[in-house]
């Protein structure tokens, strides 16, 4: 479920969550079933800062937490996909991510559009395709817990900027740059040309 809040004309605040196997006794234990996502964030629009082209810049903040474990299940048709593709966060789970994203009108035909985020991430439970049985064999399914973070730990860092080219009615070509840090940067340069019906 959600909600959202628009306090004025350029400002939305939103909080979603999902729940899963939730027991009201361990509801403040680190039981390994408690297991859900929250997450809350702003959009805002920016006229006072410029405008270009009719359009003003737009400021998007995002904090995202998922439990260990929120998206699995032991039987893989009850696990949180579709045709071998996950349905929740995208990131998984097991972790706490802040994003920060920029859309800034350079005309109005180009736009450039910025984001970072930081990601720390355990690997225990982060998986939608774990099983936890495995896991959590016999009697630990009613007592097994799970801590944030737990496992092999990752904080990972992400950089995405991409040019926006709208210079047709229903095609735009987009150029971007994403650098990723984990231990070390990685850096890809990638090219689009996507169609608007």
């Amino acid at each position: 479920g959600g909600i959202n809040y628009k306090a004025n004309p350029e400002l939305l605040l939103y909080l979603q969550g999902a729940l899963d196997e939730l027991s009201y006794s361990k509801i403040l234990s680190n039981w390994w079933g408690n297991k859900y996502a929250l997450q809350t964030g702003l959009q805002a629009q920016l006229p006072w800062l410029y405008q270009s082209g009719g359009k003003s810049p737009e400021l998007n903040l995002e904090l995202t937490a998922v439990r260990p474990w929120t998206y699995a299940h032991y039987m893989n048709h009850t696990m949180y996909s579709h045709d071998r593709r996950p349905l929740g966060y995208s990131k998984g789970s097991n972790l706490v991510d802040f994003s920060l994203g920029m859309k800034l009108p350079v005309s109005s035909r180009i736009s450039l559009q910025s984001s970072a985020s930081f990601t720390r991430q355990g690997s225990f439970g982060s998986n939608w395709q774990e099983n936890y049985t495995e896991a959590f064999p016999g009697q630990q399914q009613y007592d097994g817990t799970a801590e944030w973070f737990q496992g092999d730990k990752t904080d990972t860092i992400k950089l995405q900027n991409v040019l926006v080219l709208d210079f047709m009615a229903h095609h735009r070509f987009r150029l971007g740059l994403l650098s990723e840090h984990n231990e070390d940067w990685t850096h890809d340069l990638n090219a689009g040309w996507q169609f608007n019906f």
